[in-house]
């Protein structure tokens, strides 16, 4: 009997805790471990192997990280509070820097694909294998540093949202203590 009570007692914390921090953990932390294992596997697979070009991948990545960029950079123009703006101008700068990350990656693998094969004095002096070899460890290793930098500003920028918008854990709802911003149903309006 006594062993029932603890299973239940466990029980109980386990789903307070889990209902505590539902926001958290659906929200934040498990969309940043799916994020990282589906993009981890991405780059494996896929810019893994030396003969493949992924420029138009890395492009489109640029692409995304450098409008995500811009938009930090004008929101944080827009923000009222001084420590939130630089905060937000900070996570842009980041974000850009990540984008080029990823153009330099790009223009690694490219180099490490074409660049072999269309220079006679190169083939002289180098071994394909040893210079394939060489840039295909140094593409990989900028592909994964400017991956795992971009979850974690995807990550710091949610998190901010998070908080900005005051929904923190143990809640469905957002907290907010501003009259102006709840919501008044025409119903209430009589």
């Amino acid at each position: 009997m006594k062993f029932l009570k603890i299973i239940h007692h466990k029980t109980i914390f386990i789903l307070k805790w889990f209902f505590q921090n539902f926001n958290e953990l659906m929200y934040l932390k498990i969309p940043l471990i799916l994020f990282y294992f589906f993009g981890f596997n991405l780059i494996i697979f896929l810019f893994f192997h030396q003969d493949k070009d992924t420029t138009d991948i890395t492009t489109s990545i640029f692409a995304i990280m450098a409008t995500i960029s811009a938009i930090c950079f004008s929101w944080s123009k827009a923000l009222d509070e001084k420590s939130e703006s630089q905060y937000v101008n900070k996570l842009g700068e980041r974000f850009f820097q990540s984008s080029l990350l990823f153009i330099l990656a790009s223009s690694l693998k490219y180099i490490s694909i074409n660049f072999y094969k269309n220079n006679a004095i190169f083939n002289y002096f180098l071994n394909e294998d040893v210079f394939k070899s060489v840039f295909n460890y140094f593409y990989m290793l900028v592909f994964s540093t400017a991956f795992s930098k971009a979850g974690f500003i995807f990550s710091d920028l949610n998190k901010f949202l998070w908080k900005k918008h005051g929904m923190s854990t143990g809640t469905i709802m957002p907290k907010t203590n501003d009259k102006s911003t709840n919501i008044v149903l025409p119903i209430d309006n009589k």
